[in-house]
């Protein structure tokens, strides 16, 4: 028998359902300042890596924004991601140690970023892929950041 072929999700699903299941760890609520900055930071490289064709998870920010210098990016000027990454890297290097607001602020505006950053999707052609929403699950605050 022929071999089926799954096409992977859409990177901003995968993103999302990341950053949600970084919310439900309470790792912040623990004090585990520097894994959440981290993993929160690793979610929107993989993001940018998988929308752009470059391994997010294996580059420096500096490196990750030298790419994303030379992406098609849009819908956000590009200082705003800039100063995301900055605000991560001050956690997970400098141990900086943020406040329960600012973890909430960090994980939203990793969700703002893939929210609009996301490619306007093409339409659904028929095949095995599942549709996507493009919107994050209810749990990540899809009105807080000016979701449609």
């Amino acid at each position: 028998p022929a071999a089926v072929v799954v096409p992977d999700r859409p990177a901003w699903d995968l993103a999302f359902e990341k950053l949600e299941d970084l919310r439900l760890s309470d790792l912040d609520g623990r004090g585990e300042f520097k894994e959440f900055y981290d993993r929160t930071s690793d979610v929107v490289r993989e993001y940018f890596g998988r929308l752009y064709g470059f391994d997010g998870l294996d580059q420096t920010t500096e490196e990750t924004v030298v790419r994303l210098r030379q992406a098609p990016l849009r819908g956000m000027p590009f200082a705003e991601l800039l100063n995301f990454f900055s605000d991560c890297d001050l956690v997970k290097f400098a141990k900086f140690r943020p406040s329960a607001d600012e973890c909430r602020a960090v994980l939203e505006e990793a969700v703002r970023i893939v929210r609009v950053t996301m490619p306007f999707a093409a339409p659904l052609e028929p095949g095995p892929a599942r549709p996507t929403s493009g919107r994050p699950p209810a749990g990540l605050g899809a009105g807080a950041a000016g979701a449609p």
